[in-house]
């Protein structure tokens, strides 16, 4: 995935949004290379679910660093309902799906139902958090600018070298 310039007006909700819409294309690409031979498929199955699952890692990040922005912001502070079960599910069939390999039986499912956890915990966001967001007295496009630092460096460099930036860690990767 190509970080959004920082030159482009844009906010960190389009940023978010725009990422889920790259995430769930690269579902309907992992769908469609059920198609092909069987040892074509599992090579370019690897690569996608491999981009998937770090795509889904780095919007987690970006996710708290809106969620720690919210918080800190002036006014009264919303309870989200479903947006942290939600993620937290995400993270549940994501681990199951990265235990599996392209090659197990039951890969597919895996995959499959961890699309299935991460487009409710997109449509949470989009109900909730986005919503939230863009309602609050937030500077969106300033803050879209830290999105874009956070996601390029975590894109490039790893979460490791990103650390010190959110604070927040995925759980299950250091």
């Amino acid at each position: 995935m190509t970080p959004m310039p920082s030159g482009d007006l844009g906010n960190a909700v389009d940023r978010l949004q725009d990422e889920q819409w790259h995430i769930l294309e690269l579902f309907d690409s992992y769908t469609r290379q059920q198609q092909h031979s069987a040892t074509a498929r599992a090579c370019d199955e690897l690569r996608l679910a491999t981009m998937i699952y770090t795509l889904l890692r780095v919007h987690g990040e970006l996710e708290h660093m809106l969620l720690a922005s919210l918080a800190d912001a002036p006014g009264p502070q919303a309870v989200l309902a479903c947006t942290p079960q939600c993620r937290d599910e995400m993270l549940a069939a994501l681990a199951h799906a990265e235990a599996s390999s392209p090659r197990d039986p039951g890969h597919v499912e895996d995959m499959a139902a961890l699309e299935h956890r991460v487009r409710a915990w997109f449509l949470a966001e989009q109900q909730e958090l986005f919503a939230l967001a863009r309602r609050s007295p937030l500077d969106l496009v300033a803050l879209d600018r830290a999105l874009a630092e956070l996601q390029e460096l975590l894109l490039c460099v790893g979460k490791s070298a990103a650390r010190g930036t959110s604070g927040y860690v995925l759980a299950g990767r250091p």
